[in-house]
């Protein structure tokens, strides 16, 4: 059986994991094929492969290209997750070996690579690309600023920039650190109004007492201390977006006024009794669960709908699992750039304690964690001793392969962790699996303002 006359496509549609499912499709391909999960770990090889290499199909299963193929093709492609093509030298009576390998899609997710190997006798329109096919279901990032080639990040990103054309609202949520400021500046950018100004409010940082004058600006003689007119941040957005990140934490009754600067198209200073006109548009930003706040009296209904008209829900960094060393490679290349050192080379087994961990922070942890092991790494290389203790220690509890008794969960060394450790623990896992307070709670037997308590308590939602 030819290479080109394989249905590739028809491997997604049956679901085949299975050596001997694969065979199907690859068993009698004159040319080696190598099929390559995400993590770079084999998963089928067929005879001619084996043939190529000299190699036992059966041990060749589940080893790793990184540790024992050094196959610096079939890494490329999963680093870059791109078609590639080349030739590679083996030791095998120096013959030279053409390889082509594509990237494989699953939905849009990035599952790994297959690799085609012929010989160099063999002539060129033996092999099929297949790039064609599986590249119709990648989508490019439409926000070059944002480091991404997760396809369902892309896919949240495409229609945050379709609606970015629009006049309408924008609600970007997502957990601190996830990024909203830097996609709220990228909606922004690519508006109508990227010629106006860019003006950003964190409304979670600004007392309670004073928020309104920085919103709405003041006459002067409007308070004590207010000796000159001041104008507020409509004001100073008005042609362009003004974005109000921690939008859940403005109080009830600046929300009324916020809603009729919305519907009205106008706003009045503190002490003032004119209105002034105003060309904004809205861009809001929160880690809060907006609907039950509107459900516990906190957050109004009306207010929520005028904002969540085009919502933007941006992926944890734990989520975002094809993106990790993608992010590594590009802070620790920013950042020994502005540090001014030689960008240090991190290890196989940083990697993986790096990305066992749950990066409560997100974007924001992992790029501070990045700098502070840069600023006293001092050998060229990042090894786990390098790692602060809190990643260390939780790699160690994560790949404990001590049974357990009971419910509780011992490290290796079978100690005991402290009752906010299981707890934090605890309440993650339900808020992993149940998505809200509400049903988290009903779960645990809690309530969903303990929930929320403790799960700020602990970072899990800030």
């Amino acid at each position: 059986m030819r290479l080109n006359s394989i249905p590739i496509h028809r491997i997604r549609e049956r679901g085949i994991r299975a050596p001997e499912d694969y065979d199907i499709f690859f068993g009698s391909c004159p040319q080696g094929v190598c099929i390559l999960d995400h993590a770079g770990v084999v998963q089928y090889v067929n005879p001619a492969y084996a043939q190529i290499f000299r190699q036992n199909r059966a041990s060749m299963i589940h080893a790793n290209v990184y540790k024992h193929l050094h196959d610096e093709l079939a890494i490329d492609a999963l680093r870059m997750k791109k078609y590639t093509k080349g030739y590679l030298q083996t030791h095998i009576g120096d013959q030279k070996i053409h390889a082509e390998a594509s990237p494989m899609f699953d939905d849009g997710e990035f599952c790994g690579v297959i690799v085609m190997y012929q010989e160099h006798e063999q002539t060129d329109n033996q092999i099929v690309d297949i790039s064609g096919i599986l590249k119709k279901e990648m989508k490019t990032n439409p926000f070059p600023e944002i480091v991404t080639q997760d396809q369902r990040f892309i896919r949240v990103l495409t229609q945050a920039k379709r609606a970015a054309q629009t006049s309408a609202t924008m609600m970007i949520q997502g957990e601190s650190g996830t990024g909203k400021e830097l996609v709220a500046r990228a909606i922004h950018k690519y508006s109508k109004r990227s010629t106006g100004p860019f003006v950003a409010v964190n409304c979670g940082a600004i007392p309670a007492n004073l928020i309104e004058s920085e919103l709405f600006g003041f006459e002067a003689g409007a308070f004590t201390g207010a000796t000159r007119q001041k104008k507020g941040k409509f004001e100073l957005a008005n042609g362009g977006t003004l974005f109000l990140d921690e939008i859940g934490d403005l109080p009830l009754e600046l929300q009324v006024k916020l809603l009729r600067a919305i519907q009205e198209r106008e706003i009045e200073r503190v002490g003032g009794t004119q209105p002034i006109s105003i060309d904004v548009r809205i861009v809001t930003a929160t880690h809060c669960q907006l609907e039950e706040m509107v459900d516990e009296g906190a957050f109004r209904e009306d207010l929520f709908y005028r904002l969540n008209v085009v919502p933007v829900e941006l992926p944890a960094l734990r989520e975002r699992t094809m993106d990790f060393p993608v992010l590594v490679e590009h802070f620790t290349r920013k950042t020994s750039k502005s540090l001014d050192v030689e960008q240090p080379i991190m290890t196989d087994e940083a990697m993986t304690y790096l990305q066992a961990y749950d990066w409560p922070g997100n974007i924001r942890e992992l790029e501070n964690v990045i700098e502070r092991i840069l600023i006293f790494v001092d050998d060229g290389y990042i090894d786990v001793n390098d790692l602060p203790r809190n990643i260390s220690k939780h790699y160690t509890l994560q790949k404990s392969s001590q049974p357990t008794t009971g419910l509780v969960n011992l490290s290796a060394f079978n100690d005991v962790a402290s009752f906010d450790s299981y707890e934090r623990e605890i309440i993650e896992l339900a808020l992993k699996k149940h998505g809200s307070f509400n049903a988290a709670g009903k779960v645990l037997g809690l309530t969903h303002k303990t929930v929320a308590a403790k799960a700020r308590k602990y970072g899990l939602r800030d």
